[in-house]
């Protein structure tokens, strides 16, 4: 492997070992001799930092923002609350393009008992296992979090062929204790593990199924010569010709998610009883959300110094809500686009647009655009705006239990965002 700086980045998998994302042009160096510790992340249960989050008790638990969150996408109408953070995002999953194989494991403990262990190996197929577990700071706190990832990435330059996919499954399970029984036994030195809460027998699961699927074809290899091959190459990365930096491509995107909470206690240690619908011992809270989005899109590419991107296609969603008793169903079309641009190395923009056309959710939209000027070579400036209107999630819209009923009739929220600074 190569040593440089820890930002060390190209527009080609010209590295010995390099990773990409989804919508993301570049290709991020892997620095295997451990010169650099900025690509490892810091040791928490999220694996990430978390300046803007408030952990609210051990590994594990609640996190709320600090600062203000950006807008959601319009196409996706679950979330998993304050738990959401712990779980994989699509922007944040590594595509790895390597030259022999690399494997790495972590392991790490903090906050009492908590532990934490995450192992990848990638060899044109990437696998991941995650698992945190943590018995927390008081009684029946315990917290247990795993996550299997695989994904793969295939690029054929002579046929023109491009193909990404990830399948993702996470389960989480939390024991709910409903606080200290006695906000005073903070003031007495003792084992904190030994505190009582007000709850001993509920829990909440959280899980979340995702697959995703991204395929294109460059029609414009139909038009052009057939570039020279290099006989000498016979490793698993192929550097583009500088034809492929002038493409059109047409693609089609498929993307399956599956998400529930679920919430079970006992009515029995007399902490809940006259917050219920119908005499019980037990109470349930529980909500699931599945979708399937199909994107049918065509993009081309111009310039290698100086270049444009630009994607423009139509999406279809189709989304199932619902719990015990209860089911919606909503089916909806819409647009949308982005442009993408960047001049000699020392501007970079990006601009995406959404708009839903059909359904129950129509008219919701979304516009995000976002600049990057490198000032020096350690110095860079940014700035960005967002609007976006869009309808609540469906969980704070409609809801029913045992516990809560509630039928919301929410307008859509409008987002109008301005941010800038300054990086290094």
């Amino acid at each position: 492997a190569q040593i440089g700086p820890p930002t060390l980045k190209a527009d080609e998998p010209v590295f010995s070992h390099q990773y990409t994302f989804i919508d993301d042009p570049n290709y991020y160096f892997i620095d295997t001799t451990f010169n650099s510790l900025l690509w490892y992340h810091q040791g928490n249960a999220r694996g990430q930092d978390n300046f803007d989050y408030s952990v609210l008790g051990s590994m594990g638990t609640p996190m709320n923002p600090l600062t203000y969150p950006n807008g959601s996408d319009i196409w996706d109408y679950y979330s998993l609350g304050a738990y959401n953070p712990y779980f994989q995002k699509q922007q944040n999953l590594p595509f790895y393009y390597t030259r022999s194989p690399i494997t790495e494991a972590n392991y790490w403990m903090g906050y009492d008992r908590g532990q934490s262990f995450n192992i990848y190996h990638t060899q044109n197929i990437n696998k991941e296992w995650n698992r945190l577990n943590d018995l927390g700071f008081y009684t029946h706190n315990r917290n247990i979090k795993s996550r299997f990832l695989a994904n793969t990435s295939y690029k054929n330059e002579k046929v023109g062929y491009e193909a990404k996919a990830y399948y993702v499954a996470e389960k989480m399970l939390t024991e709910e204790n409903g606080g200290l029984v006695n906000d005073s036994s903070l003031e007495n030195a003792g084992a904190r593990v030994l505190l009582d809460v007000n709850l001993l027998n509920d829990s909440r699961t959280l899980r979340r199924q995702e697959f995703y699927i991204d395929q294109n074809y460059t029609v414009s290899k139909l038009f052009t010569k057939k570039s020279k091959q290099d006989s000498l190459r016979n490793d698993s990365v192929e550097l583009p010709t500088k034809e492929s930096k002038g493409k059109v491509a047409i693609g089609h995107t498929f993307k399956y998610s599956l998400m529930s909470n679920s919430y079970t206690g006992s009515a029995s240690d007399g902490f809940y009883d006259n917050y219920f619908t119908e005499p019980t011992l037990e109470y349930t809270d529980s909500s699931g959300y599945k979708s399937y989005a199909n994107t049918l899109y065509l993009q081309t590419q111009v310039g290698r110094t100086t270049s444009f991107d630009l994607k423009a296609g139509v999406k279809s969603l189709i989304t199932e809500y619902g719990g015990e008793g209860y089911r919606f169903s909503s089916g909806n079309w819409g647009v949308t686009g982005s442009l993408g641009g960047k001049v000699a190395e020392r501007v970079n923009v990006l601009a995406n647009f959404d708009y839903i056309l059909t359904g129950n959710l129509k008219e919701s939209f979304d516009f995000n655009a976002q600049g990057n000027l490198k000032l020096f070579a350690w110095l860079r400036a940014f700035g960005g705006y967002q609007l976006s209107s869009k309808y609540p999630e469906f969980f704070e819209s409609v809801y029913y239990s045992n516990n809560y009923i509630w039928e919301n009739n929410f307008k859509k929220e409008l987002v109008n965002k301005v941010n800038y600074g300054i990086g290094w």
